[in-house]
C-alpha cells in the first residue's frame, strides 16, 4: 500500500468537507473542483467532481476521475509526479500535495524568477512521462507546471492526458507525435516568462509548431487570434480607465 493511503483510509464522502483548507481556483460547471485537505496533520489534494452540474457529472465528469486517477497509478513512482493515494468514491479520489509554486502564481507574477534548471528539468520530466507511454497534451496551462523548491519541477493534472499502451498500433508514432505538443508547451512557458533564456533553436522549434498548427488547424488559430485581440482591447480599456 502506498505511502499515506493508511492515512487517508478513513475518509469517507460523508466526513472529507470538515477536512477541507482551502479550495484551489473557480471551476466552471464542466471542471472538478480541486480542494486542499488537511488530515491527521498530512495534507492532500481532493479532486472532486460530486456537487458539479449533473450533466456533467454522470457523463464525463466520473469518466475523467476514474481516467485521471488510473494515469497517476501509471506513473507512479516518476519524480515529479504526485502520488495518488486512493478514490473515495466515483466523483473524486486523494493524492499527493505538491509544496510548489504554480507557473500561473503570484509569486512568478512578482518576479520571482526562473531558472535554466528549471525548463531542463521540466523537459526531462516530460521525456519520463512520455518512457511512461503518457502524453499531458496541456502543458500550455501554466496552473500544471509547478516550480519547487531547488527549481524541482512538478507536473499536475492529468484529466487530458492520455496514455498509449503497447498493443496501440504505431504507438511510438504516437507518442512521439503527440508529445511534441507537451515539449512545445514547456517551451512556450519559457518564451513567456523567461523568454531571455529562450535559444535560437528553441525559438525555432516554436515558429515552425505555429505554422504546422496554422496549416492543420486554421480554425484554431482564428479563435487564439480573436481572443488576443479582445484581451488587448481590455486591458487597453483598462489603462485609459485608471489613467482618467
Amino acid at each position: 500500500m502506498l505511502k499515506g493511503c493508511l492515512v487517508f483510509e478513513d475518509l469517507a464522502r460523508d466526513n472529507i468537507d470538515q477536512y477541507v483548507v482551502v479550495e484551489l481556483g473557480r471551476p466552471k460547471w464542466r471542471d472538478a473542483r480541486v480542494k486542499v485537505i488537511e488530515f491527521d496533520g498530512q495534507r492532500a489534494i481532493f479532486k472532486d467532481v460530486h456537487d458539479r452540474h449533473p450533466l456533467f457529472r454522470f457523463t464525463l465528469g466520473r469518466c475523467l476521475i476514474r481516467r485521471e486517477f488510473r494515469l497517476y497509478r501509471v506513473l507512479q513512482g516518476t519524480e515529479g509526479v504526485p502520488r495518488a493515494y486512493r478514490m473515495i468514491d466515483r466523483d473524486g479520489f486523494v493524492a499527493e500535495c505538491i509544496d510548489g509554486e504554480p507557473l500561473s502564481g503570484e509569486k512568478i507574477h512578482e518576479g520571482l524568477n526562473v531558472s535554466q534548471e528549471f525548463y531542463s528539468r521540466c523537459m526531462d520530466l516530460v521525456g519520463a512521462l512520455h518512457a511512461r507511454r503518457v502524453v499531458h497534451l496541456d502543458l500550455r496551462n501554466k496552473k500544471n507546471l509547478l516550480c519547487g523548491r531547488g527549481d524541482r519541477a512538478y507536473v499536475v493534472d492529468f484529466a487530458s492526458a492520455v496514455h498509449i499502451p503497447r498493443w496501440v498500433p504505431l504507438s511510438r508514432v504516437w507518442i512521439s507525435l503527440l508529445g511534441w505538443s507537451d515539449r512545445v508547451g514547456v517551451l512556450k512557458m519559457k518564451r513567456k516568462l523567461s523568454p531571455e533564456l529562450l535559444s535560437d533553436g528553441e525559438n525555432k522549434v516554436l515558429i515552425r509548431f505555429e505554422r504546422i498548427r496554422a496549416v492543420l488547424f486554421p480554425p484554431a488559430v482564428l479563435f487564439r487570434a480573436l481572443r488576443r485581440f479582445r484581451r488587448r482591447r481590455r486591458n487597453a480599456k483598462a489603462e485609459q480607465d485608471s489613467a482618467v
